[in-house]
């Protein structure tokens, strides 16, 4: 389909909303044209003439080239076909609709044909539209056939005969089932025949609608699975997924995408390839008429040229591959449209899949180039997160002035140098023009007059070729004039005195220690009007993320121009300095001295030795455990810690041991690659490999391997790998790495379509939100979700129609990919482990009511005596009877028997458990035993007796154990649920304070415990603080825990955005999961919802009840091919009419509403919709 450029009609149409509905017997007689009664589909002949009557009749539009449709007379193009029906001998259930038809049989008395009998002014307590479907039409006695353009034959060219479609062969098959019920009926064959037969219709029908339909018996399954018509609209190759919500797209190109530091930071180059084919209408008017006559005489071969003319008032094209093009150029007029080359300077889109923010997809300039690939400049690598290790891009072209000039502006490159996800620069410099700008700034770097010239020139390129630049005074005068790197690097911001940015900043750097300015690795940068005074440049002034950074300061004082011309600078004269110094990395690089080794053979000796002492004192029990850890979890830690120390004193000796110039000590210190870790990997030593942050566990026979000893625990036997990578590992070491590795392969697999599909929900839930020119954020519908945006209204960015629901969406799931997805957290004891990572959002974003870690914080009102916390710990954990008693003896004694319980006192006043032999008896008493107060018997502060139930019916001998056996577990103190509290100690302005750290998730009775501050408790269980505080405490608990994980990781996202999502879910007065379930409740939609998940059943409940979408949401105006009402589509545009009538001017305003066809594209996708599910209304508003 060719995009209309400008449409010539008097009046705009717009859909206005659509409604659903059942289609009765009368409607589906009164919409068709053929009446289908034929079995066969062809006549036997050598044409394959479709046979009259057949599913394949002509009436019903065709598929071939050379046929004519026999209702309309078109072609296989034009018609857009014809609906025909099927008389069914015998009724049979509507598969969509079987539940319903249960439902409203299950409500009325059981007598004959009962769904017709049901009275008109009763239909509406059935929950139905009376004026778009009858109770009976849930019942099938016809059966539309769709028109033949949406099932067409594929003729094969390699055997005789055709392929047909499954619609096709499905209908052939109810025909013929129909035709032998009649035959049967006729004959008067037996009941369980006819019964069969019915059978065997009910299924077929059933098939056609729902291939995929559960419960049919083995012996009537079909051999090979079909396609039935729900399973053209279900899934993400469906109708509503891959066509409707998502199209592939003419005015597009794809290659391989490589680095040029040369063009400028909006600037892409374009192969000369894909500009001789991509092209753009320009319409023709004075001052582009003589270059477009240019354009048309150089055709389509000679770049820049093109390709097509269109003359006004003329519906076909002239290809100007053909034809003399300089007649054609000379009959040029003023309204024509010429189809030109893409050219220098115009507008594209740019974009890297996966897309997940809005920076995936951003307006570049075009520079066309030669070879045969996209190129841009590397600072804009971060946004798209995009390498050049063979990665593909896509390029599209807008098509009209009004796309060119919301592309510029809203998605400009230069627009989107910050993210809207925390507000820091993404688009900055990267990899080598961070290492180039380090090395060209550090101190003793001294050029020569003709070097720093040289340097300087490299800014004079593109706009700037004749630019005059004013070399500074030199630093040194004698005996040699010399210039430091610092001043040749100042060229960057202010190359000559006309320039007015002055940019000012001071800011530690990356390597900062004391003493601002006299830092000892001058790593204090201090910008005054645009000089570098002092500091080398590193990542955190030059790169993406943080707000500290020379191109932000230039970005948010002097405009986006000033930014990017800098970045460009930068890019083109560190790439020009290191190319002239040379920087490359070799295997000396990573050579360790015989010193270092020496170093890190005592170190790994005594970290050996200290090991060995913990798994001894362990093994004699001697080993004190930690807070609410067994001896093995203890253990386990401790070796871990003391590991890690001897990784990180190997790494620190490794650092100090390295000479200056080493090229990746450069890259890591700039923080322009690498990491400190990695290069003490690779000379000092490897270091633990942890598995789900453990380390490596027991396999068979209780070792990791056979190489080792059974129940080793000794740094070897558990992964860890002391050799280098320059050195090698050893065998063993070796497998356990490969185990740390694919850990890490399988986590990212795993985790790339789990955040998929978590951004997806999330984006489906918040795509209709935007902000209004009142400030009030509000959904499709109207409904208010925030009154001020972001509680404040303090937006920077603020603009009326910004699309705030998906910004908040992408700006939570993009970050999530970035996460790991099984990770545990400590919470400052290593015994309480929180969920983090991709899990967590999860659990956060469903609203589990049953979360995997639920951790209660309980603040203390005496936070700073531990014993006051031990107290509380003890009112609030669960303790059990078995827990404080020595032992539980059984014994009897002449014309008696009983339970002895001996409690532990000195364990009891340990654990500062409030209970005593009374307290225990009421505990015994009141659980579910069924034991009452006379048998049990105090018989001192330690001693407490039982006696069985005399009127037991079982035997003594067995009353007497099954009590022995329950009394351990009778919960005496504490919250029943809470298994575990432990004290957390924190320093707080030099005093020590505790909280309690409770697992569980009962926050009502942690609230209501004595000693416990009610106000301050908090639980990472968003359910259980709706069920206990209310709706606006599940606000906030669902804020404070996405920015906390989002912390942990080392990412900070803007308040706002976890704010808005918990602004929606909490929005309808519960908490609602953004899953289908939440969705259900917040859209109302159709359309929305059938393109999310459970498309046929939102499609069957639509109709069943008679919805009407009135096409407000973004979904459902994508899918309608008509502007959505966020952005530039949220305002209306009022046109004024002058209408003269007896010299007096009228304004005209009329609103007809009228029903119109479906143009044919969309009647081919939806045909087969709107007779089986849903009276389909399109109307329209003029």
């Amino acid at each position: 389909m060719v995009k209309e450029l400008y449409r010539e009609t008097a009046v705009a149409r717009k859909i206005s909303h659509v409604s659903f509905g059942l289609d009765g017997p009368h409607a589906m007689q009164q919409q068709a044209h053929l009446h289908v009664v034929a079995k066969n589909l062809y006549v036997q002949d050598s044409k394959r003439t479709p046979v009259q009557y057949g599913v394949l009749d002509r009436r019903m539009g065709t598929n071939q080239k050379d046929a004519e449709c026999a209702s309309c007379g078109k072609g296989m193009n034009d018609c857009i076909g014809h609906y025909g029906y099927i008389d069914l001998q015998l009724p049979v259930f509507h598969i969509g609709y079987f539940r319903s038809v249960i439902n409203i049989l299950q409500t009325i008395c059981k007598v004959l044909r009962l769904l017709e009998s049901i009275p008109g002014e009763d239909i509406p307590l059935l929950l139905m539209n009376q004026d778009l479907s009858k109770p009976s039409d849930l019942i099938l006695q016809r059966i539309p056939v769709p028109p033949i353009c949406i099932r067409p034959s594929v003729i094969s060219e390699l055997k005789s005969g055709t392929n047909e479609d499954d619609l096709t062969m499905k209908l052939s098959e109810i025909v013929f089932i129909n035709d032998v019920i009649m035959k049967h009926k006729l004959s008067g064959a037996k009941a369980q025949m006819i019964a069969e037969d019915w059978e065997y219709l009910q299924l077929h029908c059933a098939l056609y609608i729902n291939s995929e339909t559960s419960g049919i018996p083995i012996n009537m399954q079909p051999k090979k699975a079909t396609r039935g018509l729900v399973q053209r609209l279900k899934g993400k190759q469906g109708r509503f997924r891959g066509n409707l919500s998502g199209k592939r797209v003419d005015f597009s190109g794809r290659t391989v995408i490589s680095p040029d530091p040369n063009l400028r930071i909006e600037e892409v180059g374009v192969p000369v390839h894909v500009a001789k084919i991509l092209t753009f209408p320009e319409r023709v008017h004075p001052a582009n008429k003589e270059m477009l006559r240019q354009l048309v005489c150089n055709g389509p071969d000679t770049h820049p040229g093109a390709n097509f003319v269109q003359q006004q008032g003329q519906s076909y094209k002239k290809f100007l591959r053909y034809g003399n093009r300089m007649k054609i150029a000379q009959e040029l007029k003023e309204g024509d449209i010429v189809e030109r080359h893409l050219q220098d300077g115009d507008v594209v889109l740019f974009n890297r899949q996966p897309s997940l923010h809005k920076l995936s997809i951003m307006s570049h300039r075009v520079k066309v180039l030669e070879h045969r690939t996209f190129r841009f400049n590397e600072c804009v690598c971060t946004p798209y997160n995009a390498d050049f290790d063979g990665d593909e891009m896509n390029l599209h072209l807008p098509q009209t002035e009004e796309a060119k000039a919301e592309a510029l502006v809203l998605m400009g490159n230069k627009s989107n140098l910050v993210t809207p996800r925390n507000g820091e620069l993404l688009i900055a410099a990267t990899q080598d023009f961070i290492t180039g700008a380090y090395l060209l700034t550090k101190k003793n770097v001294f050029f020569r007059h003709d070097e720093a010239c040289q340097l300087a020139s490299t800014l004079l390129a593109s706009t700037d070729i004749s630019m005059r630049i004013d070399l500074p005074p030199p630093a040194i005068m004698k005996p040699v004039r010399l210039w430091t790197g610092k001043q040749i690097f100042s060229l960057i911001l202010k190359p000559n005195k006309k320039c007015k940015v002055l940019a000012n900043l001071r800011t530690k750097g990356r390597a900062y220690t004391s003493g601002e300015e006299m830092c000892s690795s001058d790593s204090f940068v201090n910008i005054r009007n645009s000089q570098l005074l002092a500091g080398v440049m590193d990542k955190s002034t030059l790169g993406s993320g943080g707000k500290a950074n020379i191109f932000y300061v230039l970005l948010r004082d002097w405009g986006e121009d000033a930014a990017t011309t800098a970045m460009w600078r930068l890019s083109r004269m560190a790439s020009a300095y290191m190319m002239n110094r040379g920087f490359s990395i070799g295997i000396g690089d990573v050579t360790p001295s015989h010193g270092l080794l020496r170093l890190k053979r005592e170190l790994l000796d005594a970290g050996y030795k200290k090991c060995d002492e913990f798994i001894k004192s362990q093994e004699a029990g001697r080993l004190q455990c930690q807070p609410g850890c067994t001896d093995e979890e203890t253990l386990e830690a401790v070796i871990l810690k003391e590991l890690s120390v001897i990784r990180d004193r190997a790494g620190k000796a490794c650092l100090q041991e390295l000479d200056p110039s080493n090229s990746p000590l450069i890259m890591a210190l700039s923080g322009s690659k690498g990491s400190f870790i990695n290069i003490s990997q690779m000379i000092a030593c490897v270091g633990q490999q942890a598995i789900s942050g453990h380390r490596v566990p027991n396999g068979f026979e209780d070792r990791a391997l056979p190489h080792f000893e059974r129940h080793s625990k000794t740094p070897a036997a558990k992964g860890f790998v002391e050799n280098s990578f320059y050195s090698g590992l050893t065998p063993t070491e070796f497998f356990f790495h490969t185990m740390g590795g694919r850990e890490g392969l399988v986590d990212t697999a795993v985790k790339t379509a789990e955040t998929g599909y978590m951004q997806r929900r999330l984006v489906k839930s918040l795509e209709d939100l935007c902000l209004h020119y009142d400030m009030t954020v509000r959904n499709a519908n109207g409904d208010i979700v925030q009154f001020l945006f972001g509680g404040d209204g303090l937006d920077p960015t603020y603009m009326e129609g910004t699309a705030v629901g998906a910004l908040a969406a992408q700006s939570i799931g993009e970050p999530g990919t970035q996460m790991t997805l099984k990770t545990f957290h400590f919470a400052g004891v290593a015994s309480m482990n929180i969920t983090q990572g991709v899990p967590r959002i999860k659990e956060i974003i469903n609203a589990s009511k049953n979360i995997s870690t639920p951790i209660i914080t309980a603040h203390l009102e005496n936070d700073t005596d531990p014993e006051f916390a031990r107290q509380v710990k003890g009112r609030i954990e669960k303790t059990t009877l078995g827990e404080v008693s020595e032992f539980i003896e059984e014994v009897y004694v002449p014309y008696d028997c009983f339970l002895l319980i001996k409690l532990d006192i000195e364990r009891i006043r340990l654990l500062k458990l409030e209970v005593d032999a009374e307290s225990i008896k009421f505990s015994i008493c009141t659980s579910k035993l069924k034991i009452k107060p006379t048998q049990v018997i105090v018989q001192s502060p330690s001693v407490v007796t039982i006696r069985p139930p005399s009127n037991s019916k079982e035997s003594i001998d067995f009353a007497m154990r099954s009590l022995k056996e329950a009394l351990p577990s009778v919960v005496i103190m504490g919250v029943p649920n809470v298994n575990r509290a432990v004290i957390h100690e924190e320093i707080d302005k030099g005093v020590k304070k505790y909280k309690l750290l409770v697992e569980g998730d009962n926050l009502r009775d942690v609230i209501a415990t004595r000693g416990v501050k009610g106000t301050k408790c908090s639980s990472n269980n968003t359910y259980q603080v709706f069920a206990t505080l209310g709706i606006e405490a599940a606000r906030a608990t669902i804020m404070s825990e996405i920015k906390l994980v989002m912390e942990n990781h080392g990412m900070s996202i803007d308040h706002r955005h976890p704010m808005l999502v918990a602004d929606l879910m909490t929005s309808r007065g519960e908490v609602l999961g953004i899953t289908r379930h939440g969705l259900a409740k917040m859209k109302e939609s159709v359309l929305n919802l059938a393109s999310f998940e459970k498309t046929a059943d939102h499609l069957f409940d639509a109709a069943y009840y008679g919805q009407t979408d009135a096409i407000t949401g973004v979904s459902e105006s994508i899918i309608m091919g008509i502007p959505m009402t966020v952005g530039t589509g949220l305002f209306k545009l009022v046109h004024k009419y002058p209408f003269r009538r007896r010299n007096a001017l009228i304004t005209l305003s009329t609103s007809l509403y009228f029903c119109v066809l479906l143009s044919p594209f969309f009647c081919t996708l939806f045909q087969p919709l709107s007779n089986l599910f849903f009276d389909w209304h399109a109307e329209f508003s003029m």
